[in-house]
């Protein structure tokens, strides 16, 4: 436990986060499942040539709606033929951005009494960058399934954490819709997404008999914290 403790300093998350790029980098250009794998380089270069908007062709085989397209277009740009490393890329480095995203995500979260027991930011980033399935999804078999749960995450930290405001939330939808267009499976999160907005804090207001108001008691209204996580992240942390 005193070296986790150690990993949850600046040097040691540096440490963590190199070692897990390293051993990705180490792995993607030598194997990979060739059929997703041929099919990237395929669109990378015809996007690198034509661009995304005479992309969808007539003839063209493309399952993808057009958010990762994007990102093969720029991988297009840079080589027309893109080795095994360079399709991986995008998908390494949203390994790396979910092991950041979820450790704040937990130390926000988490109670005092816990993260003053545990590192609780160190435990998380090592369980997403050593996790043998995260490895093997991006620097393996090469799918790209980290860089919309990446936005997923990230709209999720917006909504759950941190102070109350339009323009926050204005973000975490927009990254949820990026997250969409990259992959329509992302779109399962959504009801997760909802839940700001239907607490028992609601609830509990519009259940309120009408003899209680008439008595004079003032009517409890819908409200939301204006800073700190949920009351659905807070009672399942013990706060």
């Amino acid at each position: 436990m005193r070296l986790a403790w150690r990993l949850d300093t600046p040097a040691g998350l540096v440490a963590m986060f190199s070692v897990g790029f390293l051993i990705r980098v180490l792995i993607a250009p030598y194997i990979g499942f060739y059929g997703d794998l041929r099919l990237f380089r395929i669109w990378a270069s015809r996007l690198g040539e034509v661009g995304p908007h005479s992309f969808y062709v007539q003839g063209q085989f493309s399952d993808y709606p057009p958010g990762y397209l994007y990102v093969l277009w720029l991988i297009g740009k840079l080589s027309a033929t893109p080795g095994y490393l360079l399709l991986k890329l995008p998908a390494i480095l949203a390994d790396l951005g979910l092991a950041w995203i979820a450790a704040t995500l937990a130390v926000r979260i988490a109670p005092t009494s816990l993260k003053e027991r545990l590192p609780v930011r160190a435990l998380v980033v090592a369980a997403v960058l050593f996790n043998p399935a995260v490895i093997a999804l991006s620097a393996v078999w090469g799918q790209v399934d980290a860089v919309p749960a990446l936005f997923v995450l990230s709209s999720l930290l917006l909504l759950f954490t941190g102070p109350r405001s339009l323009r926050r939330e204005i973000a975490a939808f927009m990254l949820f819709a990026v997250a969409i267009a990259m992959k329509p499976q992302s779109g399962f999160v959504l009801p997760s997404c909802s839940t700001p907005y239907t607490g028992d804090t609601c609830t509990a207001a519009r259940g309120r008999s009408s003899s209680t108001v008439r008595s004079g008691s003032p009517r409890r209204r819908c409200s939301r914290s204006t800073s700190g996580p949920s009351r659905e992240f807070r009672s399942a942390s013990g706060h």
